[in-house]
């Protein structure tokens, strides 16, 4: 959401937005709160009546509202990880990274998904995960598996 305001607002990244200030005073206007909501309504499907600025004034209240309308438990999946999500995809998206800093970075996010799919929590394992080599990583999974 808030990389939509900051696109609206002619921000370069969304890091820029201070998430508890009011859309007004960020510089939102009538015809760019038309182009916001047209912007959510195309990646998310959902209209978002006229008075939504009004009824939500500040971009972490439309948040919170637009979690909640989409069913995202709000005490499941805290507000900043999704705002940190956001920052690292901005981030990634005007990184200009060769393609050994790309494959570390695959990794990493392969271990948070992991971690994220499988219910781990952080620790040792996610670090040992990022830095093991191909060969190290296939072994455990043989391991895992049973072959030998």
């Amino acid at each position: 959401m808030v990389r939509h305001v900051a696109a609206v607002l002619g921000h370069e990244s969304a890091r820029t937005i201070d998430r508890e200030r009011g859309f007004v005073d960020l510089g939102m206007n009538s015809l760019t709160a038309v182009e916001l909501r047209n912007r959510f309504a195309a990646e998310a499907g959902v209209r978002l009546p006229e008075t939504t600025l009004y009824d939500y004034p500040t971009p972490l209240a439309l948040a919170r509202h637009l979690g909640t309308a989409l069913g995202v438990d709000g005490d499941r999946a805290p507000e900043g990880i999704f705002a940190e999500l956001e920052r690292l995809e901005a981030a990634v998206a005007a990184a200009e990274l060769d393609q050994a800093a790309r494959t570390r970075l695959a990794k990493r996010l392969a271990a948070v998904q992991w971690r994220l799919e499988s219910g781990g929590t952080a620790g040792t394992t996610t670090a040992a995960l990022t830095q093991a080599t191909d060969d190290e990583m296939f072994a455990l999974i043989d391991q895992e598996l049973g072959i030998n």
